[in-house]
Parts: structure tokens; C-alpha cells; sequence
């Protein structure tokens, strides 16, 4: 492995030590919003859109994930870039901070519609919120995805929205 750094010590550190650490970090929602408010990685990360849809879809899902990579676009999936932290067993308000975190960090939402992303309350919160943020927002269907068809298409329909979507989503 070539490494690129002059100091003897810290070259040393990065070829032989940094690879084999392990850490005990908690993986949970909370320790992934302090990871991401304290950390300048997380906090400078861009993606070109915030993937809002339905895990029940996740195989479909993958399929557009990697239609849009091979474009050279960098998108953001839940179960994909935050897999460790985000879990459907530990769905909490800290949860709701990251995602409207990463949402802030997206150039533009893209709603897979669905039967099962229409009927999911957390789709139509990441809808509302997006809106609340002005960006742009794009709709593809699942059945045009099983097509091979991929236009995204403005999402100007206003189905899904609610001036309370900020109380119902919370446990």
C-alpha cells in the first residue's frame, strides 16, 4: 500500500496501525448525528439526491442506485450509506435529525412511487420537509424502473402534503 505522507511516524501509523484498528463506537442514530455535527467528513458531504422510497422496494431500489452511480452520481440511501446506524428497530427522534441532515445535503430529492412508498408516513415526511427546503424534487415510478426506463420527471404534485407532517411522524 502506498501511503503519502512525509512524516516517518505518521506514514508508519497509516500503513501498519490504521488499517487493523477496530473501534466499540455505539452504532445508533444518536452516535451517528454527533459523527456528522462533529465530524468534517460527514459534514462536508454532498449527494446529488436523497433517495425518498420504500425499504419493502429495496431490490428495485438497488437497480436505479446503480443506474444513477454509473452516471457519476452520488446518492443517498438510508440502508446503503448509514446502514450501520439507521435501523428499523432503532427509529427514534435522533433518527429524524440525520435524515433531515442528509435531506440538507442533497442537491435534489428523487420520490420512487410506489403503493408502498405512498402509503409510508416516512415518505411523506422527507416529501414535506424536501419542499420546506425549496430544492428541487424529482418522481420515477417503480414499474418504469423495472422497464429500464429511467426519466425523472418534476414532482409537482402536491399529494402528500400537510402543514402538520412535523407532529405525526415522531413515536
Amino acid at each position: 500500500m502506498v501511503v503519502h505522507a512525509k512524516n516517518k511516524k505518521r506514514k508508519h501509523y497509516l500503513k501498519n496501525i490504521y488499517p487493523n484498528e477496530r473501534y466499540d463506537i455505539p452504532k445508533t442514530p444518536h452516535e451517528l448525528e454527533y459523527r456528522i455535527n462533529n465530524g468534517m467528513e460527514q459534514r462536508i458531504k454532498t449527494f446529488d439526491f436523497f433517495i425518498s422510497h420504500s425499504f419493502r422496494d429495496y431490490e428495485v431500489i438497488q437497480k436505479l442506485i446503480d443506474y444513477e452511480n454509473e452516471k457519476g452520481k452520488n446518492i443517498f440511501c438510508d440502508w446503503i450509506n448509514d446502514a450501520d446506524y439507521l435501523k428499523r428497530h432503532l427509529l427514534c427522534e435522533d433518527t429524524l435529525k440525520v435524515l433531515k441532515k442528509r435531506m440538507d445535503q442533497s442537491k435534489a430529492l428523487l420520490f420512487v412511487d410506489s403503493d408502498n412508498s405512498r402509503e409510508s408516513d416516512w415518505c411523506k415526511y422527507e416529501l414535506n420537509y424536501f419542499m420546506t427546503l425549496g430544492k428541487p424534487m424529482y418522481i420515477i415510478t417503480l414499474k418504469d424502473i423495472m422497464e429500464d426506463c429511467y426519466s425523472l420527471t418534476p414532482f409537482e404534485d402536491k399529494w402528500y402534503y400537510d402543514t402538520n407532517y412535523k407532529d405525526w411522524i415522531l413515536f
